[in-house]
């Protein structure tokens, strides 16, 4: 693809004020790929969001296009001939932003964070045609699983949870490959995704689910990271919260920040004289449900209620 193909293309995307994101990011990967393989003989590699949008089938929505690719400035200069300026001329003050790139009327950023890629398989890397006839060249689905649950794991990037499993339910995944590429606590946390979808109805699965689906506000939700693996708690007062937890026992728990103690309040895999409605108009009480999604959460759970019987 010459340069004048390229820009007409850009233009074309730009100028379509209801092109899908999906659409959007994966017409303008391939013009770049294609434009940066004519120009410089050099084969880019989608990483990061974008692949990630393009194996949940659009459900996560990225804001940049990660490439990674050798000759970083013989790439950064086929961008500016498309169109892209550097982080400080578009007035961005991100950090590392010598590696990024945008374009204002794409409103489009591209970032080369590496020039090969790491702990991947080229061999699993897949070719995907636009809807130009372009082709993109995408890291491998096991792989971008396997980077989703490190990043998950050491750096507790909760966001990718979510993606990691609608990533695993949805796709033909070599689960023997990627258990290969894990260690300690990732291959942990593969296995109770594993488990979701082997048994999607176990009190276990149930409470994970809970987890990601539940659209609570950055105040009333808290993580307390522990040795209660699944532990699940909500702020219910300044330094108080409930919550809930299936190991070893599927527990309700009041923990006081302050005397940094659990205490439980309710075994709830026993037989009780609260009927189930009676049951979550209790665990619900002290929580403010103008901040949480009140019907979702009432019907996960009582998911998790009807499983622990």
């Amino acid at each position: 693809m010459n340069l004048q193909e390229a820009r007409s293309i850009i233009q074309d995307i730009a100028m379509n004020k209801e092109i899908s994101t999906v659409e959007k990011h994966t017409r303008t990967a391939g013009v770049i790929t294609s434009y940066v393989k004519e120009k410089i003989n050099v084969t880019l590699i989608v990483v990061g969001g974008l692949s990630v949008e393009m194996y949940t089938q659009g459900k996560y929505m990225t804001n940049d296009i990660d490439f990674v690719g050798p000759d970083h400035q013989a790439i950064m200069d086929c961008l500016a001939d498309l169109g892209y300026i550097s982080m400080e001329e578009a007035g961005i003050n991100m950090l590392g932003g010598n590696v990024m790139r945008f374009h204002p009327k794409l409103e489009s950023l591209v970032e080369i964070p590496d020039s090969k890629l790491k702990n991947a398989d080229e061999d699993r890397i897949i070719c995907i045609q636009t809807s130009d006839g372009l082709s993109i060249n995408v890291i491998g689905l096991e792989d971008i699983i396997a980077d989703r649950i490190r990043a998950t794991i050491h750096y507790k990037i909760g966001i990718h949870k979510q993606h990691i499993a609608d990533m695993l339910m949805n796709n033909s995944v070599d689960i023997p490959y990627l258990q290969s590429t894990l260690y300690g606590e990732e291959v942990d946390l593969l296995d109770a995704y594993l488990e979701e979808i082997v048994n999607p109805f176990s009190p276990k699965s149930q409470l994970a689910q809970l987890r990601r689906k539940l659209s609570l506000s950055d105040s009333t939700l808290r993580r307390i990271y522990s040795d209660f693996d699944d532990l699940i708690l909500f702020m219910i007062k300044p330094d108080t919260y409930i919550g809930m937890t299936t190991n070893p026992y599927l527990m309700v728990y009041v923990y006081n920040e302050d005397e940094d103690a659990m205490e439980p309040l309710y075994d709830i895999s026993e037989k009780s004289e609260m009927t189930m409605d009676e049951m979550i108009a209790w665990f619900l009480e002290p929580i403010n449900t103008n901040e949480i999604d009140f019907t979702s959460f009432t019907k996960m759970l009582k998911s998790v209620l009807n499983a622990a019987e």
